[in-house]
């Protein structure tokens, strides 16, 4: 496994102009020690010539020249970091036929970029959260949606991984739209500390949804003595971190680990050392 970082941790640095894809890889390399980066769509909106469609890069708008992305896979192999996910949304829990059918037009042209970019996962959602509409509803649209969109990918060389994200946030929730797009192009990105954020039991949901995992967030929180939960650097909040990763281990993934650090409030040592930690259970593991 490799620890890598998001680019989401940074966000802030990507709207100032302080960094844009390609020194974001430098960053990564001389900065953090990450050995692997994840692209948020929201960070192509950083590249000269783009312009932020409510508030994030639409693929129509993203500098996606064959020129732009081949520079972009040549310097992270320049550098020796992995672009190891491109993460797009997806949202497919709306009666409206028409907006679905937008949302999978979206995600098609995302898989475009990331295969462009010779990437073999790209991260989406499944649902958002939404007033009166519940799971149960929104399944067959979901899954109907998932569905065509992996067997695009399928074509593009590219593996779609589904966070437990938006109102999917229960490991049986999960396990039943994985069981319905039924491909191997299709698996899970486990993201960590939604599932403390949400109630779940990061180290029990890994030993049900290892054999889908085709990408990992890890983040954590600390609990306020009022029972709110705060972001904090990985290794440092109520995680059994090396039991998640040694249920991984032991399922066979050897992805990536990257860092997702919420807050805006010392990204830079945060994740240096959410990192540090990272690189020192894997260690442990593979003693």
């Amino acid at each position: 496994m490799l620890a890598g970082v998001s680019t989401y941790c940074f966000r802030n640095q990507f709207l100032s102009g302080q960094h844009d894809l390609f020194s974001f890889l430098d960053k990564c390399k001389d900065e953090l020690g990450a050995k692997a980066a994840e692209f948020l769509q929201d960070q192509f909106a950083a590249a000269k010539g783009n312009e932020p469609v409510r508030g994030f890069a639409h693929s129509s708008r993203v500098l996606r020249t064959p020129e732009y992305l081949q520079g972009l896979a040549d310097k992270a192999r320049k550098v020796g970091v992995v672009i190891s996910a491109v993460s797009a949304r997806g949202d497919f829990a709306t009666e409206s036929e028409a907006e679905r059918a937008a949302e999978v037009a979206e995600l098609k042209a995302w898989v475009d970029i990331t295969a462009e970019l010779g990437v073999p996962v790209m991260r989406v959602y499944g649902a958002s959260r939404h007033e009166g509409m519940t799971f149960e509803r929104s399944f067959p649209w979901i899954v109907e949606g998932l569905k065509e969109v992996t067997a695009y990918a399928a074509t593009e060389g590219v593996k779609l991984g589904m966070e437990d994200h938006g109102a999917i946030t229960r490991v049986p929730q999960v396990k039943a739209i994985l069981e319905a797009v039924d491909s191997p192009h299709f698996g899970f990105l486990m993201d960590v500390g939604n599932f403390q954020h949400f109630g779940e039991d990061p180290v029990a949901a890994a030993e049900v949804l290892a054999p889908w995992v085709v990408h990992v967030h890890l983040k954590e929180a600390k609990r306020r003595p009022d029972g709110s939960l705060v972001a904090c650097a990985v290794g440092e909040g109520g995680i059994d971190i090396p039991a998640v990763l040694k249920v991984l281990s032991d399922a066979g993934y050897d992805g990536c680990l990257a860092i997702e650090y919420g807050a805006q409030i010392d990204e830079d040592e945060v994740v240096r050392r959410s990192i540090a930690y990272t690189k020192r259970v894997l260690r442990d593991l593979s003693a």
